[in-house]
This record gives structure tokens, C-alpha cells and sequence, in this order.
């Protein structure tokens, strides 16, 4: 898995919700990085639930957690984590875990949660929807990947990825027949 290494700012004195969009706006490079090295990944079981269940495991086993610390906020890409860092917190956990059910056909998203009353998330995670439109929901953080009963709000955030014409032709040049 390749990965160039910098580490960009996108933004001084950020707040949750920047963190949030941050991390949203991720998705589909990480997408992209599961699919284009999907032989690393484990195989679609093509049951939400299985597949969810072993990209959690897949990166709490080949990661070791770190917190980030009050000055910073990393979010790492797929290629970044696995290939670079091999540490990391919930958000790159969870963006990670998403990418890996998301490349395999599965709806799911963040779940952000706190555990203050002051209902502002401290903590991301994901869930996966089972074919009945159910919702599993797995934290990468912890050793049993179940979530924590202490959450005082939680937020959902379905990721859809949505392709467009990229493989219909448009946009690219057509060669000119008969000239």
C-alpha cells in the first residue's frame, strides 16, 4: 500500500465539527485506497454484519491505538495508517473501518458519540446496516467491538458513495471514426 507521506493542515483551531466534515470529506480516497488493494483487506463475506465485523478486527489487529492529543487531530487515510503510522485513534479506526464495508457494496457510517453531558462528541465509530435496513454498530476501539452503554448522545451518519459517469466515456476524448 503506498502512501506519499505528507501531513497536511486543513485547519488551525478546528472544532468537532470540523473534525467531522474533515472526516467525511475522506471517504471516498479511502474508498478508492481499500478497492485499489483489496488483496490486503479481507474477503466480502457478503453479509453486512460478517464483513463489518472483520474490518473492525482487521484494524484494531494491524494497528495499535493512539489518542490524538488537545493540540492536534490526525485523520489518517487507509494507505497512511497501514502502511505509515501503524497507530492510530477512533477517527482513522472508524474512517478505515467504513471504506473497507463501504468498497464491499454495504451501507453504514460514523457514529459519533460523548460521554459528557454537554453532548458534544468525543468519540467516532461506525455502524453497518444489515439487508433489512437494520443497524449493527462496531467500535474498532475496543476489544469486544461493542459500544460503550455510558454514550449521553449519539449521532448518526449514513455515507453513501455515490459513483457517477466515470466509466461511461464522458469527459474523455473520443477518437474520431473514419477521419
Amino acid at each position: 500500500m503506498k502512501y506519499n507521506g505528507k501531513t497536511l493542515t486543513v485547519k488551525k483551531g478546528a472544532t468537532t465539527s470540523d473534525i467531522i466534515n474533515a472526516l467525511e470529506a475522506a471517504v471516498p480516497t479511502a474508498v478508492k485506497q481499500v478497492q485499489e488493494n483489496a488483496e490486503i483487506f479481507p474477503a466480502s463475506t457478503a453479509n453486512p454484519i460478517k464483513d463489518a465485523k472483520q474490518a473492525a478486527e482487521f484494524v484494531r489487529d494491524n494497528v495499535k491505538y493512539k489518542a490524538d492529543g488537545y493540540l492536534f487531530q490526525d485523520i489518517q487515510l487507509p494507505s497512511r495508517m497501514f502502511a505509515g503510522t501503524k497507530k492510530a485513534d477512533c477517527k482513522s479506526f472508524a474512517l478505515a473501518s467504513v471504506a473497507q464495508i463501504l468498497a464491499k457494496g454495504h451501507r453504514g457510517g460514523f457514529r459519533f458519540a460523548s460521554y459528557k453531558p454537554n453532548k458534544i462528541p468525543t468519540h467516532v465509530y461506525f455502524y453497518v446496516l444489515d439487508n433489512s435496513g437494520k443497524k449493527h454498530s462496531f467500535d474498532p476501539c475496543i476489544a469486544d467491538l461493542k459500544e460503550s452503554n455510558k454514550a449521553t448522545n449519539i449521532i448518526d451518519m449514513e455515507l453513501r458513495y455515490m459513483t457517477g459517469l466515470e466509466n461511461e466515456g464522458i469527459g474523455r476524448k473520443r477518437k474520431n471514426k473514419g477521419k
